[in-house]
């Protein structure tokens, strides 16, 4: 949390997360490296999320008797 250790930490972060990636590409480190990065880095995922939405109106019609 101190500002003063924080451009260290990111370099810091930066390079292991460039280790990680080379990893991807060795047989033997690949399956940790994946785990790695998806937990780890943000923009990393094995999975495609895609949003959208759905506008909908609906009529109800509700008769009285009596």
């Amino acid at each position: 949390g101190k500002e003063e250790f924080m451009n260290t930490i990111m370099r810091a972060k930066s390079r292991v997360e460039r280790y990680a990636e080379e990893r991807l590409y060795d047989k033997n480190g690949s399956n940790g490296a994946k785990f790695s990065l998806a937990n780890n880095f943000k923009g990393w995922s094995e999975k495609q999320q895609i949003e959208g939405s759905i506008n909908t109106k609906q009529e109800i019609t509700i008769e009285l008797v009596d």
